[in-house]
């Protein structure tokens, strides 16, 4: 078991760190955990109409290291923000 930290990296906000982190059992564990929190920040951005392009979520490992990142996409779309979803 190693402890990861799942750092968000928000163009509008800067670094929103995770400073306990979560122990899981290897990298690819760490790969799921961060598709899930990338999904729940995204879910929550979407209710007030945030967009999310640009964020990042950075994966370290205890010293630091940056281990994964992942890109956040797109989802609200410019049709959302005129007022109509697709």
């Amino acid at each position: 078991m190693q402890r990861f930290f799942f750092h968000i990296i928000a163009s509008d906000l800067g670094l929103l760190p995770d400073t306990d982190g979560v122990m899981l059992n290897d990298l690819e564990a760490a790969h799921v955990r961060a598709v899930r929190i990338m999904f729940a920040t995204m879910a929550a951005a979407s209710e007030v109409m945030e967009d999310c392009q640009g964020w990042k979520l950075k994966v370290a490992d205890l010293t630091g290291r940056s281990v994964l990142t992942l890109l956040y996409p797109s989802y609200l779309g410019a049709s959302i923000k005129r007022g109509h979803p697709d």
